[in-house]
């Protein structure tokens, strides 16, 4: 992704892996897009370019096993066709269950649709204000955020040097996101011994 736009390239077994370019297209932040999630992402700053993550399902779609029980219907694969039809809206569909035809009108009642989950994943990137406004605004929300704490904030000169986020830096992050639970990730060998103090001082200012 460079200048607002995305270069595409596949890669196939049959020709060794050899790339063939596929075209580009405008960038939007969604790099991938179905009926079932969406996967954005955004440039950041770590003295080269890097890419920060967020998975957004778009729902869950639950099937309540006591109405399934219920109804005397067996678990299988019609269940994934009947998800299909409710999220192609194919409302005409029939399907052919244990030796009997049902209607769709008389399936959808045994599913139940909840909203689906968001999980973020940031790593390597300098806390400057750019990159944490970015951030914040692609994993809004989220579910779950992994994020690098690479430095305690007593070593911030230091992760700026090395342009990445400290762990403050990261529970700050998370909190201004209003994201629901936060998973520590990549931290700096100097703290092989204390790990926890990262761990720690990123949930002190995430719960602040």
């Amino acid at each position: 992704m460079t200048g607002g736009v995305i270069k595409k390239a596949v890669f196939n077994a049959q020709s060794s892996f050899k790339r063939e370019e596929a075209g580009t297209e405008p960038f939007n932040g969604i790099i991938m897009q179905d009926s079932f999630y969406k996967i954005s992402a955004v440039i950041l700053d770590h003295q080269i370019p890097c890419l920060a993550f967020s998975l957004e399902e778009d729902y869950h779609i639950n099937i309540d096993k006591d109405k399934l029980s219920r109804m005397a219907l067996p678990v299988g694969p019609w269940l994934g066709e009947l998800k299909t039809a409710i999220r192609e809206s194919k409302t005409e569909s029939v399907f052919d269950v244990n030796g009997k035809t049902l209607a769709f009108s008389e399936l959808r009642g045994i599913a139940e649709i909840t909203r689906g989950q968001k999980i973020s994943y940031v790593t390597d990137a300098l806390g400057s204000g750019e990159n944490i406004k970015k951030v914040i605004e692609l994993i809004q929300g989220s579910d779950v955020l992994y994020i690098e704490t690479f430095f305690l904030d007593k070593d911030k000169t230091r992760a700026k040097e090395r342009f990445h986020l400290t762990a403050k830096e990261a529970g700050r992050i998370a909190r201004e996101a209003g994201v629901g639970r936060l998973e520590a990730i990549h931290f700096s060998p100097r703290y092989m011994d204390e790990p926890e103090a990262l761990r720690r001082e990123e949930e002190e200012e995430f719960k602040r």
